[in-house]
């Protein structure tokens, strides 16, 4: 059978002087040899690509007798679609009873892609602390190889604590309440927690310390005393502490107590009293009552809430000069249905209120308006402004309607008056002339400028010129 042998040569012509750079030897596989019988794989990068992995963080800590995972991921740069097998070799360790799991540890990869796999590292459950397993990842496929290295050190052990449980609780004077809280170590090390409760009454702790394995928990019981004298409603917080003694940790939970009479047996109010002393029957009677009271309570807001008239102002803002009054339409309606016989008939009562400033007066055409049910009529108001007051002055005036019945509600709505700048009014009637006075001849289209004194007076003024 023919073999083949693997030889070192020297090639001046294909290496000089052309790259200085180059290797001087190449490797030659030779066939056919009958001296030399091997069997040689050679693989070539035939995709041009070749394979990467990578995993971050590379660098991770766990317990003794837990576990880590890291995510690989596997990138394959050429264009041919690759299996990739992955294997490990432990590099360094301290410490047995490691264990290392590839899932998967052979995956496909599609060209120009990438895949997962995911490395599980499980620390011995008696690890100590320096403890680490260092390993070398390869993936190998038909196109290349890569690999990363990976290192999982033990975990510092911590001390950890937590309290829960309690819950509020209710109870009467001289009762003892009992809260049971658990206290567990959530450290991965044994631990010894000093148990205190802080509240303002007597209170009896099971215990004053508790040692715990890591995961380990239990419960302690608390005894809260209520004072004789305390007074209903009367609330007191406990609290309950769990310190460590190798550490700093320390966990607290906080309760409130209150004192309910009924709750205990202790003093009873009046309606206990009352509810005792009358029975069951008491009891449907107290309820009927109750109903009875609602409904009438009812009635009286409905009828209270009735609205009988609207009141209505189309110009509800107005301005007149000082010493002018300002003129109101008020227009009231009876929003009731018309019933035979005058059952809806309402008579209303008008007043005013509000903001009104000194000497100014004003005025109701009537104050008394009698409606049928959907009459309406319409009432003139008027407001006399004072000739001394200032433009600053206004007036802001509730107009109010009130029916007579008695439980009829009020209805109103407000009217402004302002004051402003009195504005000139001249009107001059039957005014004649002729084109010629005594001793003086007008032309044709010609005109004549004649000066009358005259002295205005404040208010109206009437001017009477005579040409004869």
């Amino acid at each position: 059978r023919l073999g083949i042998r693997v030889e070192k040569s020297f090639d001046l012509l294909s290496f000089f002087p052309f790259s200085l750079l180059s290797p001087f030897f190449s490797t030659n596989v030779v066939y056919d040899s009958i001296f030399h019988k091997s069997y040689v794989f050679v693989p070539f990068n035939v995709t041009g690509g070749g394979i990467e992995i990578e995993s971050y963080p590379q660098k991770r800590e766990v317990k003794a007798g837990d576990e880590v995972s890291y995510t690989v991921v596997i990138y394959n740069n050429g264009a041919q679609d690759d299996t990739i097998s992955l294997s490990y070799d432990t590099t360094g360790k301290r410490g047995e009873g490691w264990e290392v799991t590839l899932d998967p540890s052979q995956l496909l990869v599609e060209g120009n892609y990438l895949n997962y796999s995911y490395v599980t590292v499980k620390a011995p459950q008696t690890a100590q602390p320096g403890d680490f397993l260092n390993i070398t990842l390869t993936a190998e496929g038909s196109t290349g190889t890569d690999s990363i290295w990976l290192n999982t050190s033990l975990a510092q052990p911590t001390y950890g604590v937590d309290v829960s449980g309690g819950g509020n609780k209710q109870g009467a004077p001289g009762d003892s309440i009992v809260y049971t809280f658990t206290v567990k170590n959530t450290g991965d090390l044994p631990d010894t927690y000093n148990l205190s409760v802080a509240c303002n009454w007597v209170t009896i702790l099971e215990k004053n310390q508790v040692s715990l394995k890591a995961g380990e928990k239990e419960d302690i019981d608390v005894t809260v005393d209520i004072p004789l004298d305390a007074e209903n409603g009367t609330q007191e917080t406990l609290v309950f502490t769990a310190k460590s003694q190798n550490s700093s940790k320390e966990d607290s939970v906080s309760v409130t107590t209150t004192v309910l009479f009924s709750a205990g047996g202790g003093k009873e109010s009046f309606w206990d009293k009352l509810l005792s002393s009358l029975g069951r029957k008491g009891g449907y009677i107290l309820f009927i009552l109750g109903i009875a009271a609602l409904l009438i309570i009812a009635f009286f807001l409905t009828t209270l809430t009735k609205k009988f008239v609207v009141v209505l102002c189309e110009e509800r803002m107005k301005e007149v000069p000082p010493g002018h009054t300002a003129h109101y339409k008020i227009k009231i309606k009876n929003v009731l249905e018309k019933i035979k016989g005058g059952k809806n008939r309402v008579t209303c009562k008008l007043s005013t209120g509000g903001e009104i400033p000194e000497g100014w007066k004003t005025e109701f055409e009537k104050d008394i308006v009698t409606l049928d049910g959907g009459e309406e009529e319409e009432v003139e108001f008027t407001v006399e402004t004072s000739p001394d007051s200032s433009l600053e002055e206004w007036a802001s005036i509730d107009i109010i309607v009130t029916p007579a019945k008695k439980t009829a509600k009020s209805e109103k709505i407000n009217i402004v008056t302002l004051l402003r700048e009195p504005k000139p009014h001249l009107e001059i009637e039957k005014v004649e002339h002729e084109p010629e006075t005594e001793g003086l001849n007008i032309p044709v289209n010609g005109h004549v400028e004649v000066e009358i004194p005259w002295y205005a007076e404040e208010g109206e003024n009437r001017v009477s010129i005579k040409i004869s």
